[in-house]
C-alpha cells in the first residue's frame, strides 16, 4: 500500500512539474520590458486635417455674423470695453516675430493688451490669450508657440497654405483680473482650439 501511494505521489509532482521548455517560454513574458512612454498622438490624415479645419473656421464664421447680439461690457474705470465687439481679423496683424520689428521695441515690456494668434490662409482664430507685457509674453517663450509649430509642420507636409499672424487689441486694462476676464469671455466666443478651454470640442491634436 505504501509504495501505490509513493508512485501516487510521484505521478503527482511529475504532473506540477513544469514540462521541459515550459520555463524558458515564461521567462520570455516575464522579462518584457515595460511600457515607460506614453503613446504618441496619432496623426490626422490629410482629410481629417481639412475637414478640422473646416468645422473651426465653420463656426468662427457663423460667429462674425451673428456676434455682437447683445454687448457685454467691462468697466476699466477709465472707459466701458467691450470684448465681444472685437473682430480679430480687423485688427492690424504682425508677425510671429512681432518683437523684432523697430516700433515694438518703443517699451521693453510692452504694453497690456489681449492677443490673437491667427492663420489668415484658412481664416481660422487659433488661439486667444492677454498678457501685462505684450513683447515679453511671447519672446519670453509661449508653450504655443510649440502647437503653432506642429500645426505649420502638418499644413507643409499635406501641402496646405498657412499664414500665422498674431494681431493685439491695446484697449486691455492693466488689471490682471479684469483681462482674464475678458480674455475667457473671447476665447468661449470663438472656439479657438489650441485654447484649453476648447479641447473638448476640438481634441488636442497639437499638445503634448
Amino acid at each position: 500500500m505504501g509504495i501505490i501511494l509513493q508512485l501516487l505521489d510521484n505521478n503527482l509532482i511529475e504532473r506540477l512539474l513544469p514540462q521541459p521548455g515550459i520555463m524558458d517560454q515564461l521567462s520570455l513574458f516575464d522579462h518584457s520590458p515595460e511600457p515607460t512612454q506614453k503613446q504618441q498622438k496619432l496623426e490626422m490624415s490629410r482629410d481629417q486635417f481639412i475637414q478640422w479645419k473646416r468645422q473651426i473656421a465653420s463656426h468662427q464664421q457663423a460667429t462674425r455674423e451673428t456676434y455682437p447680439q447683445q454687448s457685454t461690457l467691462f468697466d476699466t474705470g477709465v472707459n466701458q470695453f467691450d470684448p465681444q465687439g472685437i473682430d480679430p481679423f480687423g485688427l492690424k496683424q504682425y508677425a510671429t516675430r512681432f518683437y523684432d520689428l523697430a516700433e515694438m521695441r518703443l517699451g521693453q515690456e510692452g504694453d497690456p493688451c489681449i492677443y490673437f494668434l491667427l492663420d489668415n490662409a484658412s481664416h481660422l482664430i487659433l488661439y486667444i490669450g492677454e498678457t501685462i507685457h505684450s513683447n515679453q509674453r511671447w519672446k519670453g517663450g509661449h508653450h504655443v508657440q510649440e502647437y503653432l509649430a506642429k500645426y505649420v509642420q502638418l499644413n507643409r507636409k499635406y501641402a496646405l497654405e498657412v499664414l500665422p499672424v498674431l494681431a493685439f487689441e491695446w484697449g486691455a486694462p492693466a488689471e490682471t483680473r479684469l483681462r482674464q476676464k475678458m480674455e475667457y469671455s473671447l476665447i468661449k466666443k470663438w472656439k479657438a482650439p489650441f485654447n484649453k478651454e476648447n479641447r473638448a470640442q476640438w481634441g488636442h491634436p497639437f499638445g503634448e
